[in-house]
């Protein structure tokens, strides 16, 4: 991710505010983005502070709402055939899962755990030595 870059973070649970944050801590702007009307858009701002660069789109998404946008960040909940993602891709934006911009923002190396059973156990164990 580039400073500056207008990202599109699709998922607004826990790990999406914390993507969001992140992009906007690299002097990025955020349009966060879920398919669930429910929620109320005054409540996801108050996730950020009033000078943060965030807008929100509930429900479907439209071409227009993408303007500007550079790339998207996808919650790993949601599924790639998900009706939103064909808009993304219709309008040429990269998408990358939230660890991928983890990993393209941190410093340092990086060591991963991943798979169905033994996580835990694993990681237990690296952490004694």
């Amino acid at each position: 991710m580039n400073k500056s870059q207008k990202v599109l973070i699709a998922g607004t649970g826990i790990s999406g505010i914390a993507a969001a944050r992140l992009v906007l801590e690299r002097g990025g702007e955020v349009v966060l983005y879920d398919g669930n009307t429910a929620l109320k858009e005054a409540d996801l701002k108050a996730e950020f502070e009033e000078k943060d660069k965030v807008n929100v789109v509930l429900g479907d998404i439209k071409r227009t709402d993408l303007l500007g946008v550079e790339l998207c960040i996808i919650s790993p909940g949601i599924p790639l055939d998900s009706p939103f993602v064909a808009v993304v891709d219709d309008a040429k934006i990269p998408v990358l899962g939230e660890i991928e911009l983890a990993y393209q923002c941190s410093l340092g190396k990086l060591a991963a755990i991943t798979g169905t059973n033994g996580k835990t156990t694993t990681t237990a164990l690296q952490g004694k030595y």
